[in-house]
């Protein structure tokens, strides 16, 4: 299951408002391709997946449809509003509840509603993966480890070495922005074994990501 952000959600399902205002920058956004909106959640809760099983789903999107011909001026607005929000909120809670694997961005994961509804379902996550540890600033690192507080196991997987985070501001580099915690533990557990005198880290000679002929010539 894809939780994609905010921004990609209302471009592609947006809903009315009475009031609309301009961003202070007009951000980049894009579209979910169309091969992967099968595992994209808003996609999912508006019952647009052809085959794919959510009892909330159908109802959600027709909801959903409705809002749209009401419009913001529309008398029915608020009600029609009101029930389009309390079904995509059980439309989202069904499939957080039966998916196996939630992949996220880490700031998509500090979503207002996604914190709430763990929390309300009581859905634990046991396992968290951080992809591109090593250009991840710490702050951000932090969102889904603190939002899975009893995970039995927490995997940063990235190269400090080759690509640190990209941070701009000169007082958040001074203040430690620019080392992510990825390397921050790494140099720890690194200085630990050296000063026991035991190899309780090791790196990896192989490279099985790059392709073959970039992995040969390099050094």
């Amino acid at each position: 299951l894809r939780i994609y952000s905010s921004d990609t959600e209302r471009l592609e399902f947006p809903v009315p408002r009475k009031y609309e205002y301009e961003g202070v920058h007009d951000r980049r956004r894009r579209f979910v391709p169309e091969e992967m909106r099968r595992f994209a959640l808003h996609w999912r809760i508006h019952g647009e997946v052809q085959g794919h099983s959510n009892p909330i789903a159908a109802d959600c999107g027709e909801a959903y449809r409705a809002l749209l011909r009401e419009g913001a001026s529309g008398p029915g607005f608020d009600e029609a509003r009101a029930k389009y929000s309390d079904l995509r909120k059980k439309a989202r809670a069904f499939e957080l509840r039966t998916c196996n694997v939630l992949l996220t961005t880490n700031c998509s994961c500090r979503r207002a509603w996604v914190t709430e509804m763990l929390q309300q379902e009581g859905i634990e996550l046991r396992q968290v993966i951080e992809d591109e540890a090593g250009t991840t600033p710490e702050p951000e690192a932090l969102c889904p480890v603190t939002l899975a507080r009893d995970a039995e196991h927490i995997v940063l997987v990235g190269d400090y070495r080759q690509l640190r985070p990209v941070v701009k501001n000169r007082d958040a580099l001074t203040l430690g922005l620019g080392r992510s915690l990825f390397e921050r533990l790494a140099t720890l557990a690194e200085a630990g074994a050296e000063a026991e005198g035991d190899e309780k880290t090791e790196d990896l000679e192989t490279d099985v990501a790059a392709h073959c002929v970039v992995a040969s010539s390099a050094v």
